[in-house]
């Protein structure tokens, strides 16, 4: 479909060509990641595959940090095979599946929560309590 909606020839053409390069290129990965995984120990093998591939570069996708430096101490040997299958010197790379976790948000304590503080301050006999519930209703301290 074009633009306004409308059937466009063209654009089924190439799109089914650019999901077909697609398809191609997840091959050729799965396919590198178990000649990887059938190359290291089974226990190193699950934690692992290949997220990018080219002719200078091999980047072993791992699970977690602590499998990244595990793995890391293979690298000469990952390096072998990969040169092995044809990837004259390839450069492997090892990088951790963990995204980094977005900042963390700031909670605003609305006028009723902060009253809600301040009242239960008033209420409370121990001083600790009291200087926490008074610091937690100041303006700006947030939650």
């Amino acid at each position: 479909m074009d633009d306004a909606g409308r059937f466009s020839p063209q654009r089924t053409t190439g799109d089914a060509a650019r999901l077909q390069r697609l398809r191609d290129e997840v091959n050729r990965l799965l396919d590198a990641t178990q000649r990887l995984r059938g190359h290291l120990d089974p226990v190193f093998g699950e934690h692992c595959s290949i997220a990018r591939l080219t002719p200078t570069e091999v980047v072993v996708m791992v699970d977690s940090a602590a499998w990244a430096s595990r793995i890391r101490y293979l690298l000469p040997q990952i390096e072998q095979l990969f040169t092995d299958m044809g990837r004259c010197r390839a450069t492997v790379k090892v990088a951790s599946a963990v995204a980094a976790s977005p900042p963390s948000r700031r909670h605003v304590l609305s006028a009723d929560g902060r009253a809600a503080l301040e009242a239960a301050a008033r209420t409370v006999e121990n001083p600790a309590l009291q200087a926490v519930l008074k610091r937690i209703a100041k303006p700006g301290a947030g939650c």
